[in-house]
């Protein structure tokens, strides 16, 4: 499975908090890459299952 277009997320997502922690001060304590909906995939099993932008 191809993921170029979440790897280029990830990577302009993490450019821009390196940004906002530079340039800003923003005092950041950390990034998680999943949220509520991986636990629902996670309990029924569901690997496959892919949310967000797709090609």
């Amino acid at each position: 499975m191809e993921d170029d277009y979440r790897i280029e997320y990830f990577r302009e997502h993490i450019r821009a908090m390196r940004d906002a922690v530079e340039n800003d001060g923003v005092d950041f304590l950390g990034f998680t890459t999943w949220g509520p909906i991986d636990i629902v995939s996670a309990s029924t099993g569901e690997m496959r299952k892919r949310y967000g932008r797709q090609r």
